[in-house]
């Protein structure tokens, strides 16, 4: 373990959040009356009904009595980019300035802000003769400040350069048309049995093969049991007791599989084999975990209704209308164990005799009713897991499970126990059957896998806890990164998994999974792992609350999991998708880029991190900039999205429009290179903008960040078109809505594809936790 701890918790060289939120224009020091001023035009511009010149043309020109200075420009410029959700770039902001004055002092005018090193570039791009034109039309705006001039002198070459921004990388735009958009909606909201698409989901596939395998076992259980092992208890309960014993069969059946899907180790295990990562069917298998698990618990509660109904109209009714004999005869407890057929288990005893209620064989006079069967030992055990199943399928519900997580938590682990001792004891009796509890039999190996799995959990906990060597906060608060050092006693970590973490301090028995946003060794033999996570609920603010102060919480860790992120390095062409912190599972996968040949190697590696807000970038920085130094290779890509929550109207509208500027007059230097460098997100039907920042990085490489979510359809075609002969593997970590969408795109892309007669397909994973 390292020594020291150290703390980093706000961003050096920015605001915090309460400054960008309540007083964001306050970074100046200078004096009151230009605070005044400045809060007057901040009070008018609150009025603008739309982003356009005209609108805050005309809202300035009534505070003619008021000095525009450059002070009040810049610090009401710094309030619009707050208002955005942007840092406090001044480079970009004096750029901003510029403009604005320009549009105040000349409405007609172009602004461009290309320099002279700019116009050496494109005369060797273009020919002298293009500059030359450029020059001749070109509007003077006046002389620029220090800083805009500085902001400028970033060359459209350091711009192509930039890992942040990806170009069009066809000449040709490529277009779907409105019915394979509409065709692939539909097919993206529902379960096929035979897929129409390979992006479509294969979930249907699975659960038709589970419930047909499993029906035919229940058939062959019931059949073998009542005609081979005990015929005479047929003869006198009838067809209800075969199909009590069929769907008892099922029950526990599905009890395995919702084990087996708890079992991450397991899964985990099975995931890194390298036969089942070359099968895209069992990888798409092992994702469906999530909905295998919800599917399972429905036919558990399906089959365990089925069931008690069936031993209320066979076995309690033939207990009401049967003699203490003639259910001795019946009953397999009461035979001899010699008159047992071969390979029954309970020869050489009733397994749990102890706990038999009524006692078998029954006493030769007992008056047995319907209701000795309900209060039975099986008919209570059965009622009770009848309400252990119903509560945790309460639990377990949308709003439930949002609204009260700790409720959800606390019924599953508490009930999952007693759901499994409820299941032994439930054939305590052994009345039919095979005189061994079923649950064991079918159901055993994967509930040892599920146990395996928390025991392990408990011993990482008790003998390997970790350490919070830093944490790191983003400029809402909203972000906190922290970095944790593992002892030598865990797995390895890969791109893409995820940890449980638990801080004994805000609540022992509470565990959360965070994707591994990074990791690597450290030199004590363990590891250095770093987690983003967002403060949305109880937990993660005290979490972000523990992590302010000077000494570090202590936290456990368990993981790492397999999630469908690991498969990415397998593929040579790769999409990565993420919304706010669903970003993570995407950096690792950039953190392993970084530094290695693997980017060179690989064809293409993009990766969308769509966010509220743009200060969020912020927070890996560090990873952007050593994407640039080392792992930038051409073909790996991060596309930035701000989705800011603004309405189009007030103050934002100075920074929106003066950036569209600068963007426009980028995109004019773009173009000039070659129509190729133009980047997608232009070519929309409604093209978007971006905000270039040169000052982020250490490097000086521009830092882009487009402004409107992306049209995925125009972007995938874009990146698939950059090589036909790869299939484009598409990952997604986010709600159901943007998975939706972006499966969508996938199917519709699929289409095109094949109207087009092209090869290439588009695969779809999805990726999250429950």
């Amino acid at each position: 373990m390292a020594s020291t701890q150290v703390q980093s918790f706000s961003m050096p060289g920015v605001p915090d959040e309460e400054e960008v939120e309540e007083t964001p224009v306050t970074r100046i020091a200078i004096d009151d009356s230009i605070d005044d001023r400045v809060s007057a035009i901040i009070d008018k511009l609150g009025s603008v009904k739309s982003s356009s010149w005209d609108e805050v043309r005309g809202v300035l020109a009534n505070l003619d009595d008021l000095d525009l200075g450059d002070d009040v420009l810049e610090r009401v410029m710094h309030a619009s980019a707050a208002k955005l959700h942007f840092w406090a770039d001044e480079e970009l902001i004096a750029s901003c300035c510029e403009v604005l004055k320009a549009r105040l002092h000349h409405p007609q005018s172009s602004v461009q802000l290309l320099d002279a090193v700019e116009e050496a570039e494109l005369c060797e791009a273009s020919g002298i003769q293009a500059v030359a034109r450029r020059r001749s039309s070109k509007t003077s705006v006046g002389s620029r400040s220090s800083k805009g001039s500085r902001c400028s002198k970033s060359s459209t070459r350091s711009l192509c350069d930039s890992t942040s921004l990806a170009f069009k990388q066809v000449a040709t735009d490529a277009k779907v048309s409105a019915d394979i958009m509409k065709t692939s909606k539909a097919e993206s909201k529902k379960e096929n049995m035979i897929l129409q698409d390979v992006a479509a989901s294969r979930l249907a596939q699975f659960k038709y093969a589970l419930c047909f395998f499993v029906t035919f076992q229940m058939v062959i259980f019931a059949t073998y049991e009542f005609y081979y092992t005990t015929p005479k208890t047929w003869r006198l309960i009838g067809l209800p007791v075969p199909v009590a014993r069929g769907f008892a069969y099922g029950a526990c059946f599905w009890t395995g599989i919702l084990f087996l899907t708890m079992s991450r180790d397991f899964l985990s295990l099975l995931a890194r084999r390298p036969c089942v990562q070359r099968s895209q069917l069992l990888m798409q298998l092992i994702n469906c975990q999530k909905e295998l698990h919800i599917f399972s618990s429905w036919q558990v509660l399906l089959d365990s209704f089925v069931h008690t109904l069936a031993h209320h109209i066979g076995t309690f009714t033939a207990l009401e209308r049967s003699t203490a004999e003639e259910l001795n005869e019946a009953f397999v407890c009461a035979r001899d164990p010699t008159e047992l057929p071969a390979g029954y288990l309970g020869k050489a005893g009733v397994f749990l005799k102890s706990f038999q209620y009524p006692i078998c064989p029954l006493p030769a006079n007992a008056d047995i009713g319907y209701f000795d069967g309900v209060f039975s030992t099986p008919g209570i055990t059965g009622y009770l897991l009848l309400i252990v199943i119903c509560l945790l399928g309460w639990a377990s519900g949308a709003k439930v499970r949002h609204a009260h997580f700790r409720v959800f938590y606390q019924f599953h682990h508490f009930l999952v126990p007693a759901w499994v001792t409820l299941l032994v004891l439930h054939g305590a009796n052994g009345w039919v059957g095979l005189g061994f509890p079923l649950v064991i039999l079918v159901a055993g190996i994967p509930i040892a896998a599920y146990t395996w799995t928390r025991s392990r959990r408990a011993y990482l906990a008790w003998l390997c806890p970790s350490t919070v060597l830093a944490a790191e906060k983003s400029m809402n608060g909203k972000l906190v990164r922290i970095e944790v050092q593992l002892s030598s006693g865990y797995r390895k970590c890969n791109v893409g998994e995820y940890a449980y973490i638990n801080i004994p301090s805000i609540s022992r028995f509470e565990w959360h999974p965070f994707t591994i946003s990074n990791s690597k060794d450290d030199e004590t033999g363990g590891q250095l792992i770093t987690f983003c996570i967002m403060s949305v609920g109880r937990w993660t603010q005290k979490l972000k609350d523990a992590c302010a102060g000077h000494a570090f919480p202590r936290v456990n860790i368990d993981g790492p999991f397999y999630a469908p992120t690991v498969s990415m390095p397998l593929h040579s062409m790769v999409v990565g998708i993420g919304a706010g912190v669903g970003v993570t599972p995407f950096l690792s996968f950039l953190g392993s880029l970084a530094g290695s040949q693997v980017s060179q190697e690989r064809q293409h590696a993009h990766v969308f991190w769509m966010s509220a807000w743009a200060t969020d970038f912020l927070l890996f920085k560090d990873l952007f900039a050593q994407l640039e130094t080392q792992g930038g290779g051409g073909h790996t890509k991060c596309h930035l999205h701000a989705t800011p929550r603004w309405e189009g109207r007030g103050l934002g509208c100075l920074f929106d429009l003066a950036s569209r500027e600068i963007w426009n007059d980028w995109v004019r230097r773009l173009a000039a290179r070659s129509s190729e460098t133009v980047p997608t997100f232009c070519h929309y039907p409604k093209p978007l903008h971006a905000v270039v920042s040169g000052s982020t990085l250490e490097s000086e490489t521009p830092l882009v960040i487009v402004i409107g979510r992306p049209d995925f359809v125009a972007e995938l075609l874009a990146i698939g078109h950059a090589d036909l002969r790869e299939h484009v593997f598409v990952y997604c970590c986010g709600n159901d809505s943007l998975k939706e969408g972006i499966q969508t795109a996938c199917v519709a892309c699929n289409k095109h594809n094949e109207s087009s007669g092209y090869m290439q397909r588009f695969y779809f994973y999805h990726e999250r936790f429950g």
